[in-house]
């Protein structure tokens, strides 16, 4: 979610338009992966997949911290306070008591009798913050929000050493850092020295301001982000590969904080901006980009639909195309439900 813009970017919009379906990649992927056979041909198809896409909510991060952290963009107190956070709260409330409610009603359905204690129990899902998965992404971007008069002052008076500078703690604190602690041997720390780490929440501010940098300090060449990027991918898919033969299917290196992820966000989001930061966006592009946030709300509806009838990616072969065949229907399905929610007042401003 972002606030509006005086006009739009191509890149921007580029980037939101190929992250949603990424996302979508991501939560299909859930339904069956856990059913292939470890070194099989449709479980490689499967991690790469995986790995491919992992980007995806990191760059959404990126897009929000290049957008709100721009000076020349007026964000004050009051409207931090009674727009963007009140939007984000009033998504948040809803969708996340939409999957309450189905929930509710699928376990009436399936017991064949109405169960109040359920009520009871999402009644205090919503009050410990205890929503549906998916909705973390809003979580996190209310801490980014309560963070942005701190980030905007910083990214406004640091130098591009004093940003490099930054980003290179934050890289190595709350991306390398964390992933090393799980093996041999970094695992034997303890004390102070093993929570150096930053938190992932808190690593989700260094994305914003990394999608900051790279906005203000455009990339001038296009093939070291594209190599940037691979780079991630062969980190992504070979670690998790290497891991998971060895250590009975081991996703550590599919978490938005890992390394490769980081490298893989950094350079596709490089690569576009290097491409189309000056360019403004075709109508199907920027189209999907204002979708985007109202299909990454609503899309899991359609996911659990679609397993409740077993159409699952183990259940179609090869995996290799029936992730992105499946991908594309929930995408298809939550875009309709866009066009039908834009259309109402308020709705469209506070839900979508």
């Amino acid at each position: 979610m972002q606030g509006p813009t005086r006009e739009r970017r191509m890149s921007i919009d580029a980037l939101k338009a190929i992250s949603i379906f990424g996302v979508l990649v991501i939560h299909t992927l859930g339904g069956g992966f856990s059913n292939l056979a470890i070194g099989s041909f449709d479980w490689y198809s499967a991690v790469f997949w995986g790995s491919l896409i992992r980007f995806a909510v990191p760059v959404f991060f990126m897009c929000s911290g290049s957008l709100l952290l721009d000076p020349e963009k007026e964000i004050s107190f009051k409207s931090l306070y009674t727009k963007y956070i009140p939007r984000i709260l009033a998504a948040l409330v809803f969708w996340a008591l939409a999957y309450e409610a189905y929930d509710i009603g699928n376990a009436a359905i399936a017991a064949g009798s109405f169960d109040y204690n359920l009520v009871i129990a999402s009644q205090k899902n919503m009050v410990l913050f205890r929503h549906h998965f998916h909705l973390y992404f809003l979580h996190i971007m209310i801490l980014v929000y309560i963070f942005l008069p701190v980030t905007r002052i910083l990214v406004k008076n640091a130098s591009k050493p004093e940003l490099n500078y930054i980003l290179a703690i934050w890289f190595l604190l709350g991306i390398v850092f964390p992933r090393l602690r799980q093996y041999y041997p970094f695992s034997l720390l303890s004390g102070i020295p093993a929570q150096y780490g930053i938190n992932m929440t808190y690593s989700a501010v260094g994305y914003g301001i990394l999608g900051y940098y790279l906005h203000r300090f455009r990339p001038k060449k296009v093939l070291p982000m594209l190599l940037i990027f691979l780079a991630g991918f062969a980190v992504t898919f070979g670690g998790t590969i290497y891991l998971s033969l060895a250590n009975n299917r081991n996703m550590t290196l599919w978490e938005g904080m890992s390394p490769g992820v980081a490298l893989m966000a950094t350079g596709l989001f490089g690569f576009l901006t290097c491409l189309f930061d000056d360019k403004s966006s075709p109508g199907p592009v920027r189209e999907l980009s204002l979708a985007s946030f109202c299909i990454y709300l609503a899309h899991d509806f359609f996911n659990q639909i679609l397993r409740y009838k077993d159409i699952m990616i183990h259940n179609f072969k090869p995996v290799l195309v029936s992730i992105p065949v499946i991908s594309s229907i929930v995408l298809l399905a939550s875009y309709l439900v866009y066009l039908v929610l834009r259309k109402i007042p308020l709705v469209n401003k506070y839900l979508i």
